[in-house]
């Protein structure tokens, strides 16, 4: 009766171990579903992480592309506006010539008109006094 339960006990630590290797078998078959999953996790990061990284690579270069022409452009800007507040300057400068030659025109007319005027009345006076001579020697 020992012997036959020592079988039993013996059979049943058998089928135990053999239990045990299925499961060990089982999670080591787990084991590389889950490895091989991870490996092609990784080479899919690792390809979206070249493309990423080649797209922001792209991007810098477009930036610095982008920040050396604004450069430029801002450099043109400030080039214009010198140019146009110089010929600004230079506009109000031949304004106030004009002006100025303006007001000596207008002066020089007026001092025409006075001496046109004068001239008038000279011419007038001395055509009175010879007026004034014809009747003296008529009378």
């Amino acid at each position: 009766e020992n012997e036959g339960n020592k079988g039993k006990q013996l059979l049943e630590m058998q089928r135990e171990i053999e239990s045990l290797c299925q499961t060990i078998d089982d999670l080591e078959a787990k084991l590389e579903e889950y490895d091989s999953a991870l490996q092609s996790a990784e080479e899919k990061y690792k390809d979206e992480k070249e493309t990423l990284d080649s797209k922001i690579f792209q991007q810098r270069l477009l930036l610095n592309s982008l920040t050396a022409e604004k450069t430029k452009l801002e450099g043109k800007v400030s080039d214009g506006n010198s140019q146009i507040s110089a010929m600004s300057r230079a506009f109000m400068e031949e304004k106030s010539h004009l002006e100025q030659k303006m007001e000596e025109m207008q002066q020089t007319i007026e001092s025409f008109e006075e001496e046109k005027e004068k001239s008038h009345l000279e011419q007038k006076m001395e055509e009175m006094q010879q007026t004034i001579e014809s009747f003296e020697e008529e009378k």
